[in-house]
């Protein structure tokens, strides 16, 4: 894809922004409590789609760190209480 313009770009900016938000705010929830684990889960899809997104408009590095994020929360998610 070559056709991605600025504008774009700064709608896309607004969106991150919002999911890294909700996503920290799930972290520390589960943390809190880890029956909170299905807001976690529900991080991982959202950072997911934002990493096809990355690559999609290639972003690669801010893919990379996405992917490394979703697959630390996935792992955290998955080792429940531990």
């Amino acid at each position: 894809v070559t056709d991605f313009n600025l504008p774009s770009l700064h709608l896309l900016h607004d969106e991150i922004i919002v999911t890294l938000k909700d996503t920290e705010i799930h972290l520390s929830e589960f943390n809190d409590d880890n029956s909170q684990a299905p807001l976690l889960l529900d991080s991982i899809t959202v950072l997911k789609q934002l990493s096809c997104i990355f690559e999609l408009i290639s972003l690669v590095g801010a893919e990379v760190l996405n992917t490394a994020i979703v697959n630390g929360l996935q792992r955290l998610y998955d080792s429940g209480d531990n």
